[in-house]
């Protein structure tokens, strides 16, 4: 019984993990992105996974199709130039390629703590 327990307060404190809802105007969003085709330009690069419990390591986003927004998600929004946005993303084909800074990795751990 403690065994399922520990595994229950485990799985329950990473849940949330980055998941992503993507909002249209910069005042709604926690971070803004400019998105990259060049990997040296970028700051971080974030690899997009397919189930919202491979997103609990920083560089791994889960992105929210559902039009459903979570409370506990980064919201992101997407701006048209570099100089507008806090990170300069490049969203990378395999997951060995994931490069974040330790900037942003303290930021995603202020959202985990705030929620």
């Amino acid at each position: 019984m403690k065994k399922l327990l520990i595994i229950f307060a485990l799985l329950s404190l990473n849940v949330t993990g980055q998941t992503i809802n993507w909002v249209k105007y910069k005042h709604q969003s926690d971070i803004k992105i400019y998105i990259t085709q060049n990997s040296f330009e970028a700051n971080l690069a974030i690899f997009i996974v397919q189930s919202h419990h491979q997103s609990t390591t920083p560089g791994f986003w889960y992105y929210n199709n559902r039009n459903i927004h979570y409370q506990e998600a980064i919201s992101v929004c997407i701006v048209k130039y570099k100089y507008q946005a806090d990170y300069i993303v490049y969203f990378c084909d395999y997951r060995h390629q994931v490069r974040v800074t330790k900037p942003f990795e303290d930021l995603i751990e202020q959202f985990k703590t705030n929620n």
